[in-house]
């Protein structure tokens, strides 16, 4: 798939992996911007991740896994009225399931491809699983078992020698198949004084 991963990023939403790494950096009083930054995603989308689910003042900080179920919630109640009632886009998914596309990459294309419409990958799993489960057997195998469910300022940052971007990152690393494929943030931040890294398998979602 001709796709780069600052696209795919762009046009999916946030996985618990990511979320996990929020909670970590704010606590540590990392700014947005660093933030955003180190885990590739745009200043805006860190701001509203952390004002949407920011409990109310003097409670407990911005929760990765309260947070991530908020938005599983969100999810499900819109794929549970959607259910691909489109005729082309239930074709769209069709041809890209069959050839091996997830239902994160086929959601995130589809806004792409697809001028005026849209769905989400939940909307996808659910229309798999209740509407045509003969395309369970073409999901990523950690799919297959899934139980059904009713940047203005750029950071400063250095360069590290022989290092091999991310857009040559293999597909099956992106798709987040495999056990073991692990991401590393190192950081620093001026406004705490802290610094340290964050490890985290990307198998998480």
């Amino acid at each position: 798939m001709n796709q780069t991963i600052s696209e795919y990023k762009k046009y999916s939403h946030l996985t618990l992996n990511e979320r996990i790494r929020i909670e970590t950096f704010s606590r540590l009083g990392v700014s947005q911007s660093e933030i955003a930054a180190a885990i590739g995603r745009s200043q805006s989308t860190i701001s509203r991740e952390l004002r949407r689910n920011q409990p109310p003042k003097n409670k407990v900080k911005y929760n990765a896994e309260k947070a991530h179920e908020r938005y599983s919630d969100r999810i499900l109640n819109a794929a549970k009225k959607e259910h691909l009632k489109n005729p082309e886009v239930r074709k769209y998914v069709h041809e890209k399931i069959v050839i091996g596309w997830s239902p994160e990459q086929i959601a995130g294309r589809i806004q792409i491809e697809m001028e005026g419409l849209k769905t989400n990958y939940e909307s996808i799993y659910q229309y798999i699983y209740n509407v045509c489960p003969k395309l369970i057997q073409y999901l990523p195998k950690r799919h297959r078992k899934r139980k059904k469910r009713g940047m203005k300022n750029k950071t400063r940052v250095g360069k590290i020698l022989n290092r091999i971007s991310i857009d040559e990152r293999p597909v099956i690393v992106n798709d987040r198949i495999r056990v073991g494929d692990l991401e590393i943030d190192t950081f620093g931040s001026r406004k705490s004084k802290q610094c340290g890294q964050i490890i985290v398998d990307r198998v998480t979602h």
